[in-house]
């Protein structure tokens, strides 16, 4: 019971410990870790899930060698790829260029590019803040040539207005660059910031909402979305560390689940290839050839009715369009933004338990480990620990598999190591310090595999007094006194320790339990402290093996010139009471009763009888059919109403 309390409080120690690293940016980047080989393992077990609503046009690096070889390229076929939309409508397009300013550009470059965005109408185009210094947990670094101080009023309009939280959790901006105000002017805007994780610059976060200036703007992608299904500004609610929502009309109600940094967690389902995506410059010159009346390589009315996302997608050009995602280590920003696009429109969200629902699994993990830990030897509990923690991380898998919920693996898999580290480690203190005390204790006493067998199963070991059938030996040097009066001093010693020595180890050969030594005697006892069904059997075989034993020790006895020792052994078996007998400051475990006072007279009636070994009937009942006896008769000893019948062993079967 108390190892039961102890295992529970160690098990909410290691909930504490998990809890603290679990605040910590390694842990973090552990478990975000485990994150992305779920979506691989996904991905590889069920392959690409690309939105059907979304087509990407990329910039590739065909694009640049047919228009000129360099970027940024000249704003008319931009111009000319608006064009070429507007004659299949999408529902949007969400084009993630930058025009910050049109220097560098032919005359009429800007105006095409203007008149081509508002003829299509629902275009979105991306501007980006620079981050205040310590207001993130990465700066966005400046790889966007442009001018500062831009006209920041035109961002007012895009403002969210419905918000509840602390703005003060999101990451601080400084200052924003827009594109050119002629093009701003006609299109809706969303910054396109989306910084990979601190620790590894892996995305697997879209920021949806960041402020400016104690206001609060929308996303790229969520502009995108608002723009896809027509949904008007005021009419989205966000809630900070929580979710943004709003109506969708003749549709389901979107809600977004999003952090204290106002960012959702994407669901990965595909790589950049395996979204439907056309090249930049075949749907120019698709557009081109149906001008013209020609066969295009590209139909254009795949386009309608889309969410259209166009990019840049050529190695190289700038850095901070490539970006790591857990399905692809090098990949173009697209990919995260059609993933986090392809997450809202289908509503796929991963699913990740809150603070009391993750507490409450880590209590389930650390119960489960604590239970296998504290009940069972340390082999059986390592191994029933591992298929508990492998059946964690198989669940955990399979429920992303199947639901996208997305268990905690690494403060799983801490707190059952932490949990299982504790335990064991109090375990083996504790019981090493139980094992020198047996040790200490019973050590004189026990022979080694009853000692053995005490340290393998502690509990089995009761030290307090208790009454238990048990049997007892006694066996005294015959004619000892005798020999002290007629032998010098200092050869009375060694054979008395040459004597003892050889009748304790055969009395712990059979298991038996050295009470004392009595002078030249010997007291001995069976079953205890470890109960023994055949406690009788042990002790007759016993006291047979010392007689013999005191046969073969005669000649060596007489070639040394030195008088040879006989024994007398009585032995009893009844009800007596054993345990720890004595004071605080000095105790011996031993046994006490009626029983136990028969044995020593049974002992002392040897010389009468002029036998070795005399039993009991008591005793001589459960072992007749194990040792050859002869009936001495019937005798009353004191403390004894009753006559006993006794018996001389004369040898084994």
């Amino acid at each position: 019971m108390k190892m039961r309390y102890i295992a529970i409080l160690l098990m909410l120690l290691s909930l504490a410990l998990v809890m603290l690293m679990s605040r910590t940016g390694a842990f973090r980047m552990y478990e975000d870790k485990t994150i992305d080989s779920r979506f691989c393992w996904r991905h590889r077990m069920r392959g690409p899930a690309s939105c059907g609503e979304i087509r990407i046009i990329g910039i590739d690096d065909q694009t640049l060698l047919a228009l000129g070889g360099r970027w940024p390229i000249p704003w008319r076929w931009h111009a000319l790829l608006l064009e070429a939309l507007s004659d299949k409508l999408p529902a949007v397009a969400a084009y993630n260029i930058l025009f910050p300013s049109a220097e560098g550009q032919e005359k009429n470059d800007e105006n095409q590019l203007v008149e081509a965005t508002q003829r299509l109408g629902d275009v979105v185009y991306p501007y980006y803040f620079e981050f205040a210094e310590g207001g993130s947990a990465r700066a966005a670094p400046s790889v966007f040539p442009a001018e500062r101080g831009p006209d920041k009023k035109i961002l007012q309009k895009y403002s969210l207005a419905d918000v509840e939280g602390d703005v003060e959790s999101l990451p601080r901006t400084a200052e924003v660059t827009i594109p050119t105000p002629s093009l701003a002017a006609h299109a809706a805007l969303g910054f396109a910031n989306a910084q990979g994780d601190e620790a590894d610059g892996v995305v697997r976060r879209m920021p949806l909402v960041l402020r400016f200036e104690n206001r609060l703007y929308p996303s790229f992608c969520l502009m995108a979305v608002l723009r896809y299904y027509n949904i008007a500004l005021e009419d989205v609610h966000v809630a900070l560390g929580n979710r943004v929502e709003f109506d969708v009309p003749e549709g389901p109600h979107v809600s977004i689940p999003i952090d204290t940094q106002g960012r959702m967690l994407i669901n990965f389902t595909a790589k950049y290839n395996e979204f439907s995506h056309s090249v930049f410059a075949q749907v120019v010159q698709s557009f081109a050839r149906r001008q013209k009346g020609l066969d295009a390589p590209i139909d254009l009315s795949d386009f309608e009715g889309k969410l259209v996302l166009v990019g840049l997608t050529a190695t190289g050009v700038i850095e901070a369009y490539m970006k790591p995602t857990p399905l692809d280590p090098e990949s173009p920003s697209l990919t995260a933004q059609a993933n986090a696009l392809s997450t809202i429109i289908s509503r796929s969200f991963p699913m990740v338990p809150g603070f009391w629902a993750v507490t409450g699994l880590l209590l389930l993990v650390g119960a489960a480990v604590s239970a296998i830990t504290s009940s069972t030897k340390a082999a059986t509990s390592l191994i029933l620990s591992v298929i508990c923690l492998c059946i964690f991380i198989f669940i955990a898998y399979w429920l992303f598999f199947v639901r996208t919920i997305i268990l905690p693996l690494v403060p799983g898999f801490s707190m059952a190591v932490c949990t299982y580290t504790l335990i064991t480690s109090y375990r083996y203190a504790t019981e090493e310090r139980q094992r020198r005390f047996y040790r200490g204790v019973l050590g004189k006493y026990l022979s080694p595999n009853v000692m053995e067998t005490i340290l393998q199963h502690p509990a089995e070991l009761k030290l307090g007094g208790e009454r238990k059938e048990m049997t007892v030996l006694f066996a005294d040097v015959r004619g000892f006194t005798q020999f002290c009066e007629r032998s010098p001093v200092e050869e009375i010693a060694p054979r008395l320790n040459e004597l003892h020595e050889k009748m304790t180890r055969i009395i712990w050969r059979h298991d038996g339990t050295l009470d004392k030594y009595m002078g030249d005697g010997i007291m001995a006892f069976w079953g205890a402290p470890l109960p023994q069904e055949d406690h009788a059997r042990r002790a007759v075989l016993a006291a047979i093996d010392m007689t013999a034993e005191l046969s073969l020790m005669r000649p060596s006895w007489e070639s040394r010139g030195v008088e040879p020792f006989s024994m007398g052994i009585g032995i009893n078996t009844g009800t007596m009471v054993v345990g720890n007998m004595g004071s605080n400051e000095f105790w011996n475990y031993t046994v006490l009763g009626d029983e136990v006072n028969l044995a020593a007279r049974l002992e002392g009636l040897t010389r009468s009888y002029q036998v070795d070994v005399i039993v009991s009937e008591f005793t001589y009942r459960i072992v007749r059919d194990s040792v050859e006896a002869r009936l001495l008769g019937e005798v009353t000893v004191k403390g004894k109403e009753k006559p006993v019948v006794i018996y001389g062993l004369t040898g084994k079967k």
